[in-house]
């Protein structure tokens, strides 16, 4: 949501305090996930699927500021802030396409594995 809000900034505190709230999202977002990545893997697949979690993340580190530093040099702010909108859209709705089961079935299943 936040993004849509760098169409509106007009002013540099407006930018500043979108930022921040940016930034808190972020914070939170990548930190839910971690989490619910680690327990939505199956348990026998675990090493192998945290490791292409962080793997990903590894990469977005070095793709995500390339990217953005050769947007800068040959588009405007305006196509950047669309285009970060238009993949936030495209993650949210292929978010929504994948199916698990609840995590308390699933800890459900595995403590009645182990008794």
């Amino acid at each position: 949501m936040t993004t849509v809000f760098y169409f509106f900034t007009d002013s540099l505190s407006l930018l500043l305090a979108n930022r921040l709230l940016n930034g808190i999202g972020m914070g939170v977002a990548s930190t839910a996930t971690g989490t619910m990545v680690a327990q939505v893997i199956p348990s026998e697949k675990r090493g192998e699927g945290i490791g292409y979690f962080s793997m990903s993340t590894v990469l977005a580190t070095a793709i995500g500021p390339f990217l953005g530093i050769f947007l800068s040099q040959h588009t405007s702010f305006s196509f950047i802030f669309g285009f970060c909108l238009a993949l936030g859209l495209f993650s949210l709705v292929v978010g929504l396409m994948v199916k698990s089961e609840p995590v308390l079935e699933q800890q459900q299943k595995l403590c009645q594995k182990i008794k």
